[in-house]
């Protein structure tokens, strides 16, 4: 408190700052007096408390101050280099997962063209192969203009496989890969227990990939979308 009234200097900081001046003096006499006569009794407890939450809270200030640097440009270069960021247009790869042919899956693609990307990869994780046949003809019979890439899954995973093909693409500061994650909102909040667990853990899992953008498509079941089918 003595340093922060001296870097104020308000009105009265001479007053305030020698008066937590004394009381910062009692108080080291207090804990001198105290560690000296019950060191051994459990006082060094105190000792190793403190000295962790002072390590604590010098962590804490410096992640803070690292992350303020990074959010708030510190002079004119760095400026100048946002500046030539923002208008630049990095190539950008749109992935969709696809489990099957639904109302879902036709918005999702029809919101991944509006995105106008470089590239569009819709992906099915291959763990049946007869409902792949099955996806593979219905895409098809449906002409999707979109090529359906087909990733194998012997063990049945979904989240690693997806991972790793989304790595697979190389995004990099110049190429952005957006994964289009679509999900049900259902009625009542115990029915989400039972679905969105793979789109979940995908997002989770994307989180720790760089250069990768995540949109969440919410499907609406039981809503209006059900009810007017040609809003679209």
């Amino acid at each position: 408190m003595v340093v922060h009234w001296r870097r104020l200097q308000t009105e009265g900081w001479r007053h305030r700052a020698a008066m937590n001046g004394i009381g910062a003096f009692l108080t080291g006499v207090v804990t001198i007096v105290v560690l000296v006569t019950k060191f051994v009794h459990g006082a060094y407890l105190v000792v190793i408390a403190v000295a962790v939450l002072v390590a604590a809270f010098y962590t804490v200030r410096r992640h803070y101050t690292r992350v303020a640097r990074f959010l708030e440009p510190q002079n004119p270069e760095q400026l100048e280099r946002l500046g030539r960021v923002a208008v630049s247009r990095p190539r950008t790869t749109v992935v969709l997962f696809v489990s099957q042919v639904n109302e879902l899956t036709a918005r999702s693609l029809a919101l991944g063209r509006g995105l106008s990307p470089d590239d569009f990869h819709a992906v099915t994780i291959a763990s049946d192969p007869e409902r792949v046949l099955a996806l593979q003809r219905t895409w098809a019979e449906m002409e999707i203009d979109v090529p359906l890439v087909v990733v194998d899954s012997p063990y049945r995973e979904f989240t690693r496989p997806a991972l790793e093909y989304i790595r697979s693409l190389r995004p990099s500061r110049r190429h952005t890969v957006t994964v289009i994650v679509p999900e049900f909102v259902v009625e009542h909040w115990w029915e989400n227990f039972l679905h969105n667990q793979s789109a979940l853990r995908l997002k989770a899992a994307l989180l720790g990939v760089r250069w990768v953008v995540v949109i969440s498509i919410p499907f609406h079941v039981g809503g209006e979308d059900e009810a007017e089918p040609d809003a679209w």
